[in-house]
């Protein structure tokens, strides 16, 4: 199971892509590739639609 970050640049998108995709801006988006567990599972969504991948192969959780 991969981390967000990980699928991003698996799937060749920037941040800078996926911020608009979401509408959001590239910090906010930036500060949750970093702690993925602050994104809201419509927003964790989202994301795994953006990358093309499912839901479930995403580690939305922050490593201790």
């Amino acid at each position: 199971m991969l981390k967000v970050d990980e699928w991003r640049r698996a799937k060749n998108v920037t941040k800078k892509d996926m911020a608009n995709l979401l509408g959001i801006t590239v910090p906010t988006y930036d500060k949750f590739e970093r702690n993925p567990s602050k994104m809201s599972v419509g927003m964790a969504k989202k994301v795994a639609e953006i990358l093309e991948v499912d839901f479930s192969d995403i580690n939305f959780f922050a490593e201790q």
